[in-house]
């Protein structure tokens, strides 16, 4: 349906991408940015390139959230920082910074990389099947490093999972931020993608969990 305030925009639930944008500019502290592309949206979420001016020129990627964050949010989110920049890993795009809004809304930059979800590829056929299985079966080690670590992304799916135009790499995007902003928290019903299919991550995780509990 139309945004009351941005009647050009489509809203999904109470505002639209424009509406995040705006809040998330105007108090984004210290920094100098400019949109550049909307990549998509959620309910309550929005995801965009912007382009930083100051103190270096760059593209990034801003996630926006219209709900609080929860408690302790930004320490987490420091946390995490630290923990992913101690331990580089090409197949993770880290966050680089994160704010609150005025409401309390969080957002959180990161590097931009230019890719596509692994599914859309493959369905599309720009990526070979075969391709896209081997690309995913190289995440395996990645991602068990970071286990390792005690820290894990929380919403391993398709859209989070990106090939790059030539499809010779795959990387994740949002690592860790589905858990820091509440939806799918150890215990918790599995995340889902736009599409509805969920973390295979966070299954096995919260399956752990009521295993544990149910053998106390």
């Amino acid at each position: 349906m139309p945004c009351p305030k941005h009647p050009r925009a489509s809203a999904a639930g109470e505002f639209c991408q424009v509406c995040l944008l705006e809040q998330a500019l105007v108090s984004a502290p210290a920094r100098e940015l400019v949109v550049h592309v909307p990549l998509g949206h959620g309910v309550d979420t929005a995801v965009f390139i912007v382009r930083q001016d100051a103190p270096t020129a760059a593209l990034l990627r801003l996630k926006v959230w219209r709900r609080p964050a929860p408690d302790a949010f930004l320490d987490g989110v420091t946390a995490l920082i630290e923990c992913l920049q101690a331990h580089t890993e090409h197949a993770i795009v880290a966050p680089l910074a994160a704010y609150l809004d005025d409401a309390g809304c969080p957002a959180v930059l990161s590097t931009f990389r230019q890719g596509v979800p692994i599914l859309s590829a493959a369905k599309s056929g720009a990526l070979a099947c075969s391709a896209a299985l081997d690309l995913l079966d190289s995440l395996g080690p990645v991602l068990d490093r970071c286990h390792g670590r005690g820290i894990a992304h929380g919403s391993i799916v398709p859209g989070n999972v990106l090939v790059d135009p030539a499809a010779s790499s795959v990387f994740v995007v949002d690592f860790g931020l589905s858990q820091l902003t509440g939806r799918s928290a150890l215990g918790d019903a599995p995340a889902a993608d736009r599409a509805g299919l969920a973390s295979i991550e966070q299954a096995l995780r919260s399956s752990s969990a009521t295993l544990a509990s149910s053998t106390v």
